[in-house]
């Protein structure tokens, strides 16, 4: 049914019922407005006229003629009224009582058909809104590694049905599309992998072979270029890993992976002239191992890229304050008028794109915090189960 029709119909039956029922209040507040019989409203008559019953009896029975007798619409009471006067106020009175009984009992009614329909209402735009708050949480929480969850809603065949099926329809759409575009990206990445050994092989022998010391240099740039492309490679793998949820968890110190980064990232040009600190308290996680390495080693690069001359590098590894997580805290100094992509928070680039990817898939968070000279990046991931 229709949610036209079915608001339709729910104020043709509030309509109807409150009709009813005042139909029903008039039939039984209206039954009663005549006297019952000629004494009862006698007595009434004579009650407001101020004359007791004996000595309007006594009367009768000494002047009979007198109950046919006109002289009664002219006569004024003590009161300044005529007979037919008092006679009529007797009778709109029971009459205004009636209406007086009508009025409330219809206002006692209609309140009760309004809150009746006032809830019907809120019933029924509940059911109509429910579903359209869900496929709002779930469009909320959608991403491109979280577009499984639909709405899935059941109930009768209305537009809101149509509305959740559709946007299920689309998820389901964009979710294909999303798996071929990773898919691709990781095919083209692991193809790219072959070339680029090859070539920097190749260069690698040439480097050896020349003497020239022009020729040499080019070949250095060369060779820089391809080891950034190699790096740009395998981000792509693992981006493409992160997105399709295709972990190998196992349980390993995060102090022993972290320490294992450490002693090839020091090696490295980058690490040269910069004061390195180190504390590594053991902490077990379930994660992917390779990705978390990938992880690690993007961060101790972005710490090392975006540091300043002679500057220092501060890295922690230890158990979380809430002990349900392990911490890994990399601090660096950085220049006061930095204004670097990927050290400065909220702005990331491909390294740290990497980051939030693999915490995103591990269920870990990342927060990072910035003083003078100081960018400070905290991540926590759940400890291993025991």
């Amino acid at each position: 049914m229709k949610i036209r029709t079915r608001i339709a119909l729910m104020i043709a039956l509030s309509l109807v019922v409150a009709g009813s029922f005042t139909l029903v209040v008039n039939t039984f507040a209206f039954r009663n407005v005549p006297y019952p019989s000629v004494y009862s409203f006698h007595s009434a008559l004579m009650a407001e006229m101020g004359v007791r019953q004996e000595t309007g009896l006594s009367y009768i029975e000494a002047h009979p003629e007198q109950l046919f007798s006109t002289k009664f619409d002219d006569t004024r009471l003590r009161n300044g009224k005529t007979v037919d006067e008092v006679a009529r106020e007797v009778q709109q009175r029971r009459l205004d009582q009636a209406l007086g009984n009508a009025r409330r009992w219809s206002f006692v009614g209609l309140l009760v058909v309004l809150v009746g329909a006032v809830a019907t209402a809120w019933m029924l735009s509940g059911s109509i809104l429910r579903p359209i708050r869900k496929m709002t949480d779930r469009a909320r929480s959608a991403s491109a590694s979280d577009l499984g969850d639909r709405v899935s809603i059941d109930g009768p065949d209305d537009e809101v049905k149509e509305l959740a099926d559709t946007f299920d329809a689309m998820l389901d759409r964009l979710s294909l599309a999303f798996v071929a575009q990773r898919r691709f990206a990781g095919q083209v990445a692991h193809e790219l992998r072959t070339p680029l050994a090859t070539s920097r092989a190749e260069l690698a022998m040439l480097l050896d072979d020349t003497a020239d010391a022009d020729v040499q240099r080019r070949l250095r740039t060369v060779s820089e270029a391809v080891d950034r492309s190699q790096r740009l490679v395998s981000q792509l793998l693992v981006l493409s890993r992160t997105d399709l949820n295709d972990l190998e968890k196992t349980t390993f110190p995060l102090d022993e992976l972290v320490g294992n980064v450490l002693g090839r990232v020091v090696e490295t040009p980058s690490f040269t002239r910069i004061r390195l600190d180190v504390d590594l308290r053991t902490a077990e996680v379930a994660c992917d191992r390779a990705l978390l390495e990938s992880l690690a080693r993007n961060l101790l690069d972005n710490s090392a890229r975006h540091n300043r001359p002679d500057g220092w590098v501060t890295v922690t590894v230890a158990p979380g304050d809430d002990g349900r997580t392990a911490s890994l805290c990399v601090a660096n100094s950085v220049s006061d008028l930095t204004d670097d992509t990927e050290s400065v928070p909220g702005r990331p680039g491909v390294g740290l794109s990497i980051v939030q990817a693999v915490l995103q898939a591990h269920g870990g968070t990342i927060r990072w915090s910035r003083r003078p000279g100081e960018v400070t990046a905290r991540v926590e991931l759940p400890l291993a189960v025991s």
